[in-house]
């Protein structure tokens, strides 16, 4: 469950951080594999090893050139190991995205400062997608949309692609079926196979639901743990 460190020395929320932005920012978070479980961010990101893995997987999806290195950075405990960590990043990557992180900024993310790192990832994304436009702009070379996937993903299932299922079993002794003649397929080949891709194209589409329920609950938790937050700060005595 996502929680929150509550700093009893800085303000509420200001007026230009909202819900919304909140949302946006989770959802943009969620949409990334992450090697870390996101419970809260300003601890999770408090070493600067996902925000490296922010960037490396945007800058990845965008097919422009890389410029993080993730095995630079490495997850750390001590003070001393995430501040190395972040003066790494900000000389090696955020200078290049034109963004200005202070040493009072690398401190509040080390002690996780309230909304410190949430608003960090909202001038990261604005920064990224500054950087990415401009490189696409300077002809940057892309991933063209052939058949074939990137070397090292799987490609999109082709139905051609498949052999018959008795030469997997006994051989290519089935003249007939050529490798990759899938016209060539017996008819109850062709069934069964057409029967197992609906029923793995069903099974995908209900994990799928249940991740995207799963993500809003996770959003809703901490929405509701930031107001909390807000109002213990509002009414101290309360407590």
């Amino acid at each position: 469950m996502v929680g929150r460190q509550v700093d009893n020395d800085s303000p509420v929320m200001e007026e230009e951080f909202d819900h919304n932005q909140l949302t946006d920012i989770l959802e943009w978070i969620d949409e990334m594999p992450l090697t870390r479980v996101k419970r809260n961010l300003n601890r999770d990101f408090s070493d600067a090893v996902l925000v490296a893995e922010v960037i490396y997987h945007q800058l990845q999806q965008a097919k422009v050139f890389q410029i993080v290195e993730k095995h630079n950075y490495q997850s750390a405990n001590s003070s001393e190991n995430k501040k190395a960590n972040w003066e790494l990043l900000r000389h090696k990557v955020l200078r290049k995205l034109n963004m200005t992180v202070t040493d009072r900024d690398i401190l509040d993310f080390i002690s996780a400062k309230d909304y410190a790192i949430e608003k960090f990832l909202l001038k990261l994304r604005k920064a990224l997608d500054e950087y990415i436009k401009k490189r696409h702009s300077q002809g940057a070379p892309q991933q063209q949309n052939k058949k074939f996937a990137t070397p090292g993903y799987p490609k999109a299932y082709d139905p051609s692609d498949y052999r018959t299922v008795s030469e997997g079993i006994h051989g290519n002794n089935n003249r007939n079926a050529a490798p990759g003649n899938y016209e060539a397929l017996p008819a109850w080949a062709k069934s069964e196979l057409a029967d197992k891709e609906q029923r793995l194209g069903a099974a995908e589409e209900t994990i799928q639901i249940l991740s995207t329920k799963v993500k809003k609950l996770e959003r809703l938790v901490y929405l509701k743990d930031l107001r909390l937050d807000q109002l213990e700060k509002q009414n101290p005595g309360s407590q």
